[in-house]
């Protein structure tokens, strides 16, 4: 899942929509399902203590597998504690481009000046449209978008797949090799868009 750029400028406010699209198809275990909502209570508590607390921003969660499943949005951090609180939503495909026309369709706003999207995932799109027939790459330039892939995966085989689709040269991609490190790259995230 989901990347190296500064995105803050030093004294100006701005608004900040930051949404995280979580696979929940049916390669991600129940332990893996437990493990990332783990990693979403570890932010919870360590965005609490960065400055992006006192800017204007949006927090959007959404679970994607065959289809979104569940979405959270909110104005302040309460779209993490609800996402923390509910129960996993779907077992499907891994249909990776809806996910991102979700995004682009639904959740995108263009009033914030910053819009990223992390996307955690385990898998590479295995149905619907594929992620360069949403033309999502092109579009998150035009928009502004700053993309973050966390891969959660042993054996180097989703990288290439990434690379290739989100070929962008400000995209950031972490590959994981267990939750502390799924931990430790949303923190990192966190920490530089902060």
């Amino acid at each position: 899942m989901l990347f190296l750029v500064s995105f803050s400028q030093a004294g100006s406010y701005h608004k900040i929509h930051i949404s995280f699209a979580v696979d929940v198809s049916g390669s991600v275990s129940t332990l893996e399902y437990n493990e990332i909502k783990n990693a979403f209570i570890d932010i919870n508590d360590y965005v609490k203590n960065l400055k992006l607390k006192n800017r204007e921003k949006r927090i959007s969660i959404y679970e994607w597998s065959t289809d979104v499943s569940s979405y959270y949005i909110s104005d302040d951090f309460s779209a993490i504690e609800k996402y923390i609180k509910s129960e996993r939503s779907s077992y499907g495909s891994t249909a990776v481009g809806r996910a991102l026309m979700f995004f682009m369709n639904i959740l995108f706003d263009k009033s914030y000046r910053e819009n990223i999207l992390i996307i955690i995932t385990d898998g590479i799109n295995n149905e619907g449209p594929s992620i360069k027939d949403t033309n999502f790459v092109s579009w998150s330039i035009v928009n502004k978008v700053k993309i973050f892939i966390i891969l959660i995966e042993n054996e180097d085989i989703l990288y290439p797949n990434y690379k290739e689709n989100f070929d962008r040269s400000d995209n950031v991609i972490f590959i994981v090799k267990n939750f502390e490190d799924l931990k430790d790259r949303m923190r990192t995230i966190m920490k530089f868009i902060e």
